[in-house]
């Protein structure tokens, strides 16, 4: 064994390198000596260290050396070195067979890579948090309390625990709310638990509250300040929690337990982070649902209203009741052929609706004339679109209705009215009404003529395609009732 005190001759500058280096006898494979800096990295002196095998402290993993027993030249690799707290510190290590006075040593210099993997995992575990967000954002869980407990297993998975759970406080701060439990909480618990109860009943783990920031318990059992744990309650090992704030307030605890190592300041960091982030993915979804609420009472609103509309039309043109839902449908279904958007198609269909509401400022003995009607009268009667688009153009709708009303008698040569524009100036959403309108009236009966069957309105379609009426939207509602797919019967 060599002395503890011995340097090797001209290495004495290897004492005041920032890297281990350590000697060991290639015969007896122990270490004969060590530089201070990988003294310091093993926590162990130099006669704790001189005259041990090297296995026992470098490479403990490995069965054989590579540089002994395998004949490499050189082992440049990562490994662990046995630390004297118990612990493995990962380290590279690069080893090389050198000649010292005679001796065959091996020379082994390493770097403690201890503050690379903690970094490593740091931005391991940071991706893992941007991956979760991203999935709870884009999650299909509409439902608060699904989002929630999807959420709370999330955080469960990335901080390694084995329980979680979540609760709300009170705006005075006063209260807890239980919200939700992580699966593993629930099948480990039999107690007895309240969802709502004061805070000043509340143990340790509630102390995030108090205190207003992250608390970590990594010593839970071993503390004199817990309330302890009633019968029937899961056994808590370590724990963390964190407090959630809205606009300064602590509205929500987040808290995980029974990781299998201790809990880091940096991973408590991590937690608040995603369980403030979760929150307001929470409040969104909360608020698009109060939204689609009020969005549906409105639409529910809009209906009736333009129902009662409609029935106002009808009263005053009794010969062309059920006229404008007819229209409305069929345009609908014209439009869905044509695949158009959905939100476009709903606004052809309210505009199918409301395309004849104009006539309400028709004089109704000119509405309901039997036979035919003068210029003067007819001029009166095709004034409705005009009228029609100025009763709509008030209302504050995504769509353009007025202007599909205002068309809707527009014809691609220029021939309609009230404005006489051709081609594509006319919306294809009024293209499709006209189709619609013309095709209803043709197979309905009016006091002046009888019904046209479907198959001659069909070939008058025909004969207007591409003169008169937009090709494809004619095209497309004869597809529809050649087919079987559509029927005004139906």
């Amino acid at each position: 064994m060599v002395e503890t005190s011995w340097t090797p001759p001209g290495l004495e500058l290897l004492k005041e390198i920032s890297s281990g280096i350590v000697l060991v006898d290639a015969t007896s494979r122990e270490i004969v000596w060590a530089n201070p800096y990988a003294l310091e990295r093993m926590g162990r002196t130099a006669p704790e260290v001189v005259g041990s095998p090297c296995t026992a402290l470098f490479c403990p993993a490995l069965e054989t050396c590579p540089i002994l027993d395998e004949n490499h030249a050189v082992d440049h690799a990562e490994r662990e070195m046995l630390h004297a707290s118990g612990a493995r510190i990962p380290i590279l290590k690069s080893v090389r067979v050198v000649e010292i006075e005679g001796r065959t040593l091996l020379l082994e210099s390493f770097t403690d890579l201890t503050a690379q993997k903690r970094a490593e995992a740091a931005t391991e575990l940071h991706e893992e948090h941007v991956q979760a967000l991203l999935e709870l954002a884009h999650t299909e869980a509409r439902e608060p309390r699904k989002l929630v407990e999807y959420g709370l297993e999330v955080v469960v998975r990335l901080s390694r625990s084995e329980v979680g759970y979540l609760h709300t406080v009170t705006p005075d701060e006063q209260h807890l709310n239980l919200v939700a439990w992580s699966r593993r909480t629930l099948e480990q618990c039999t107690a007895n638990h309240a969802r709502h109860y004061p805070l000043a009943d509340a143990g340790i783990w509630a102390d995030c509250v108090r205190q207003r920031r992250a608390v970590l318990h990594n010593d839970y059992p071993t503390r004199t300040d817990r309330k302890g744990l009633p019968e029937g309650h899961f056994p808590v090992r370590r724990h963390m929690s964190v407090p959630v704030f809205d606009n300064g307030k602590v509205v929500a605890v987040v808290g995980v337990g029974n990781k299998t190592s201790d809990y880091s300041d940096g991973e408590a960091t991590q937690l608040s982070l995603f369980a403030s982030s979760m929150w307001r993915i929470l409040q969104r979804r909360q608020a698009e649902r109060r939204l689609a609420k009020s969005v549906a009472r409105l639409r529910s609103l809009l209906g009736g209203t333009i129902q009662a509309i409609t029935r106002a039309v009808e009263i005053r043109d009794p010969y062309t009741a059920g006229h404008q839902r007819r229209v409305s449908d069929l345009a609908r279904a014209i439009a869905t052929e044509l695949r158009l958007h959905p939100a476009r198609v709903d606004a052809i269909r309210l505009a199918g609706l409301l395309h004849d509401i104009g006539k309400i400022a028709i004089p109704s003995d000119i509405l309901t004339k039997p036979d035919g009607l003068n210029k003067l009268q007819m001029e009166l009667v095709r004034q409705h679109s005009v009228r029609g688009a100025e009763i709509l153009e008030t209302i504050s709708y995504p769509r353009d209705l007025h202007l599909f009303v205002r068309q809707h008698h527009e014809r691609l040569d220029g021939s309609g009215y009230p404005d006489g524009i051709k081609g594509d100036a006319i919306s294809l959403e009024a293209r499709i009404l006209g189709v619609a309108d013309v095709m209803e009236a043709m197979v309905s009966h009016r006091p002046y003529r009888p019904a046209h069957g479907i198959e001659e309105a069909l070939l008058e379609l025909a004969r207007q395609r591409g003169i008169k009426l937009d090709q494809g939207v004619v095209d497309a509602c004869t597809r529809l009732f050649r087919s079987g797919r559509y029927s005004f019967d139906r």
